[in-house]
Formats: structure tokens, sequence, C-alpha cells
């Protein structure tokens, strides 16, 4: 049997292609690539990736049962681990020896993880291979993760405990009162001395007193895209802010053709700087936006919306939630997006009040219209700096003036 990497801009490729989908019950989706295995010039098996999400992989029926499965996803495992190391020596050829945020958030937990978004029946074949069940939407859709030497899903959770454990141990950055040292002393005054090695054990039991600033003892959460950070992502976080002792602020870690992920991520930092109760963590490779969720192994007719955020709601109750005590989520509405207002109905079906959800409506400016990053990146590609003013928080406008500059000057330098 030999393994080829395919050309689907070939009709006959493509055809024969597209047939063993059909045979499995799969639907043709677009990848980064796509492999097929051969016997006598037979195409018997395919399998296609897209970063780290392995998808379409399926066996001619004749093959099937045999070791026809095995080879073409263990390729595809071998061309996802090829680019994590050279994504890995990347990161760190920039970051050198010293400690490095950046670095830190880009190979936190996961970073090298595969996955594989698949029907309940195709389960166990996959964890014959090492993959492990995340979650699940009753029999229709199955996600696993086979990790990485930088740890799974639990090793992620580990990861923004630690976090929490040192953010609360630090002096409170805008007062003169050290709030987090102060805190923890309450608990356990040797754990404010030891302030090098924080444990995950350590977040839950500071928890069990309120912080000084405290005034109703609520962890609450927020999950934000931040393409970018605007006025009403600040309003939304100053709330939380207000209303918890403790807001853990998720940023989306997949990448988009706007702002780079690790961008947007230290962009919400600065932004917030002055709320001393609030962590922004990377989201990692565990929560998915719609636009990178497969749909290949899903009938026509299902919606995929209700089936991507069933799942991230699930994640985010049975693993995220309990790992931080989190009792509390905020979302903001979307009135110019149906698609927002189906996610947002899925989590409240999913949680039933356990965590509560807080919706908080959109704040408009003043003729009338929602801010939104939508109408934050248009005004950005129309350099409409007077619009973006009234539309982001001084962080971010520097930062976008910025970023046009760059962009500016690599256009100027490549037509060079």
């Amino acid at each position: 049997m030999d393994l080829h990497r395919l050309d689907l801009n070939s009709d006959s490729v493509r055809r024969d292609w597209e047939q063993i989908l059909a045979e499995a019950g799969l639907r043709p989706e677009t990848a980064a690539e796509t492999w097929g295995l051969y016997e006598n010039n037979q195409l018997v098996a395919v399998g296609s990736r897209t970063d780290n999400i392995l998808k379409c992989l399926a066996v001619a029926p004749e093959y099937q049962g045999g070791k026809a499965f095995d080879l073409i996803t263990a390729r595809l495992l071998q061309v996802v681990k090829a680019d994590q190391i050279s994504r890995e020596a990347d990161v760190l050829s920039w970051s050198g020896s010293d400690y490095d945020e950046r670095a830190e958030i880009l190979l936190a937990p996961g970073w090298d993880s595969v996955f594989v978004y698949t029907k309940a029946a195709s389960a166990q074949a996959f964890s014959w291979l090492g993959f492990e069940i995340l979650e699940f939407v009753d029999n229709k859709l199955v996600l696993m993760e086979k990790a990485g030497k930088s740890g799974g899903l639990k090793a992620y959770l580990d990861f923004i405990r630690h976090r929490s454990v040192s953010y609360l141990r630090r002096a409170d950055p805008v007062s003169d009162q050290p709030a987090a040292n102060e805190y923890l002393s309450r608990l356990d005054p040797a754990s404010a001395a030891d302030s090098d090695q924080p444990t995950a054990a350590e977040y839950d039991n500071l928890l069990k007193v309120k912080a000084p600033h405290d005034p109703v003892g609520v962890v609450s959460a927020i999950v934000m895209h931040a393409n970018p950070f605007t006025l009403g992502h600040l309003y939304l976080t100053e709330l939380a802010a207000r209303e918890s002792s403790l807001v853990h602020v998720f940023v989306l870690s997949e990448e988009s053709q706007d702002f780079p992920a690790i961008d947007r991520l230290l962009l919400v930092k600065e932004a917030t700087r002055h709320l001393t109760n609030l962590i922004v963590h990377p989201t990692g490779p565990y929560l998915v936006s719609a636009a990178t969720f497969p749909s290949y192994f899903l009938s026509a007719d299902e919606d995929t919306t209700v089936l991507q955020a069933t799942l991230d709601a699930k994640i985010f109750k049975h693993r995220i939630a309990p790992a931080l005590r989190i009792k509390r989520r905020y979302l903001g509405t979307e009135p110019l997006s149906h698609t927002t207002e189906l996610y947002n109905r899925m989590l409240r079906e999913v949680f039933g009040g356990e965590p509560e959800l807080a919706i908080v409506p959109r704040i408009e400016t003043g003729d009338g219209r929602p801010v939104s990053a939508t109408r934050v990146r248009k005004a950005y590609r129309e350099e409409a700096w007077q619009e973006l003013d009234s539309l982001v928080p001084p962080a971010t406008l520097e930062y976008l003036r910025k970023h046009r500059l760059a962009i500016s000057s690599a256009n100027i330098a490549e037509n060079e």
C-alpha cells in the first residue's frame, strides 16, 4: 500500500475521493491537505486535516477492519506533528531563555494535541490509536483528543488554575495595598511568602475566603473573540468585575485573518489592567468557533451551529466551570446576528441555570447603532479613525494605528 497527498483539483482524483466519502456516509469538506492510501493504483482510504484537526477519514468497504484506517490516520498524525515541531522551534527561537508570556501562551497545554470530531460509532476506532473522548452530543457528535507532550485538557485546566494563583499572589497593580497577598495570607501565611511555585490546589483554597474587595463571592467568566477588543467588551468586563469576586476572561486562541490571537489576548490584558479581580486566559484549542467546526459527518439538514454551540457549552459546563468554580457566565447580545442568538439559546439550554447566565444588552453609540467588533473592523479597513475613537478603548486604538502602520510598511517593502 502506498500513501500519497491527493490533488483534489484533479477531476478523477476528486471523484474517487468523493466516492469513498459517500460510501462512508460523509460529505466533502475543505481542508488544508488530504491524503490517500492506494493499493494496486486503487484509492482505498482517505483522510484530511486542517491544522491539528483530523477530518474526512474514510475507508473503502472492502478494506474496513484491516490496517487501512491505521495507516491513513498515522500519516495525518505525522504531518500534524511535523507542523507542530516547526511551530515550537519558531516560538522558542524568539522567546529566548527568559520568561516570555507570549511563549507561555502559544505553547500552553493542548497546543500540540490532535483532535477529531466524529460520529459516535467511529469513536472506538480512534480510541485504539490513543484518542480520548472529551465530550459528546447525544449520538451525533463526539470530540476526541490525542494529547501531545504538553498534556491535554487536564493539563490545560491545571495551567489556568496555576495562572490564577499566580495572579492573585501579585500585589494590587493599581493601589498600594498588596490585596492578593493579603488575601492569600488569610488562608495560608506560608503560601503568601512562597511566591515562586504556586500549585493548582491553592486555587480552591483561595475561594474559601472572599477577597477583601468582594461584595458577593461569585466567580464569573466571559468568553470572547475580541477581534478586536471594543468598548462593548470593556463595558461587559467592567460590569462583571463589579458584580463578581473574580472574573476569568477567556480569549479565543483560534487564529483569524484580522488580528493574531496572541495580540488579541495581550490587548485584552492591557485594556483591563485597571480591573484587579480579572484574569485573562487563552482558550487553547478547547473552545472553537463555528468557522472551524467540521461538519463533514453530519447530514445536510442538521444545524451545525446548534451542535457546535451545544458541544462548546458542555465543555464549559462540565470541564472549565468546575475547575475554576465558575458560577456565572456573562454574554453580550448581538441584535444583528441570528447565529449569536442561537448560540446564546443553546448555552441557556445546556447550562440549565448552572452556571448562571447573565445576558447583557450591547451598548450603542449616540446614533443608536450597537458597538460591535464587526463594525470596528469595517471602520479599521476604511481608516475611519474618528469613528474608531468612539468604538474602542485607547489601548485598542493605539494597537490599531500601529497595526495599520506595520501593514503599510510591509506592503511598501514588498513592492520595492
